[in-house]
């Protein structure tokens, strides 16, 4: 079963931790789209050296509705099914064991 995930960051100045993030999902996922709702820091300029990774980037004024953002990052997915991570997180397991959590819980 051939089955599409995205993985979706909300983010604001992350630059402490985003390489971390981006590091543990970049092999896992189908792309990834991150919505930056204003950072200053150094974030924008880590992500754009991932390079060869699927990364979808956009900008996000941010309107005080973290549900706003999350549909916005929903919207821009082209996957299945969407798997967020904030950017303070990591990811300590590989696309297998989300493929077999998925089907445990019959979702699709």
């Amino acid at each position: 079963m051939d089955v599409s995930i995205t993985a979706a960051l909300i983010l604001k100045n992350e630059e402490r931790c985003i390489k971390r993030c981006l590091d543990s999902i970049s092999n896992v996922f189908d792309e990834i789209v991150i919505v930056d709702t204003g950072s200053t820091d150094k974030t924008l300029k880590l992500i754009e050296g991932f390079n060869g990774v699927k990364i979808k980037l956009f900008n996000l004024v941010w309107r005080g509705s973290f549900s706003d953002a999350r549909n916005f990052a929903i919207s821009k997915s082209t996957s299945e099914y969407v798997f967020f991570i904030d950017g303070d997180e990591y990811l300590s397991t590989s696309r297998q064991g989300i493929l077999e959590e998925l089907n445990k819980k019959k979702t699709f």
